[in-house]
């Protein structure tokens, strides 16, 4: 089964299609339907890319350009330093988590979905994370097609 997009969190700017799938589908009956794909504004200002360092692999996470992100959502060096709200961050593939972000170390505080991500994507050593503001505090986060 497929779920739609709300439009009323769109962006101005070119069109991005996406379909995705809802968890409880079996994938024979996911295989039957046919795909839905909607259209989402995504501007070019709602998107940034970030070059992943073995480093980043090894430790579950990526280095976050932190103009990118709310300053309510930025916190300090540890938990005991948590910022002031979190955001909502979708790794496509994988789940959707309430995180903060690490100022000291520009880090996502969440790291074990991070490592989730980078399994199921593959992700190495010089491939890039794409990161796509949604809303006002939230983001997807998904493998930047080589090419």
């Amino acid at each position: 089964m497929l779920e739609k997009v709300d439009l009323s969190l769109s962006h101005p700017g070119p069109l991005r299609l996406h379909a995705r799938a809802t968890n409880g589908a079996s994938a024979l009956a996911q295989s039957e339907e046919k795909e839905t794909l909607v259209a989402r504004d995504i501007s070019p200002d709602a998107i940034r890319r970030v070059i992943v360092t073995g480093g980043n692999i090894r430790n579950n996470h990526f280095y976050l350009p932190l103009d990118f992100f709310p300053d309510e959502a930025i916190g300090g060096r540890n938990k005991s330093e948590a910022a002031a709200r979190t955001i909502s961050v979708t790794f496509r593939p994988g789940r959707t988590i309430e995180t903060e972000i690490d100022r000291t170390k520009r880090i996502f505080r969440a790291r074990s979905a991070v490592g989730e991500f980078f399994a199921k994507t593959g992700i190495g050593e010089g491939d890039k994370v794409r990161l796509v503001k949604t809303g006002a505090f939230s983001y997807e986060v998904s493998k930047e097609a080589n090419g």
